[in-house]
């Protein structure tokens, strides 16, 4: 009565989204040529880009099997993946303002003019 669809991955995500980013990819790189030759092909490649996805969102998908799996999963490793997160987030936070201090902020004096002789 039901049939199972297997799909098909690549990378591990569907083909309409690699579909998508190689599109997307692609015309951020035509962009970025077209900046330096001259042309107007960035333009040109995001509208194609965006057609893309525009068919690729409209069209209809598969069918959705409607058999749902009581199977639980448990991930054991959350609390460490967001401790893990956090320290990450905020030796990020940390480096940056350190950053902002030691170069950009550095304190620029005026050196004492000795003669008017240039």
């Amino acid at each position: 009565m039901f049939q199972v669809v297997m799909t098909t991955l690549l990378f591990g995500t569907g083909v309409g989204t690699f579909i998508l980013v190689v599109v997307w990819s692609s015309a951020l790189c035509l962009c970025c040529i077209s900046l330096r030759t001259q042309r107007n092909i960035g333009p040109i490649a995001v509208s194609v880009a965006l057609l893309v996805m525009l068919v690729l969102l409209l069209l209809p998908r598969g069918p959705q099997s409607e058999e749902q799996s009581i199977h639980k999963v448990y991930d054991y490793l959350f609390v460490w993946r967001v401790i893990l997160v956090i320290v990450l987030t905020l030796s990020t936070v940390v480096a940056a303002c350190l950053l902002l201090i030691e170069s950009v902020m550095q304190p620029l004096h005026a050196k004492q003019i000795k003669g008017w002789i240039i």
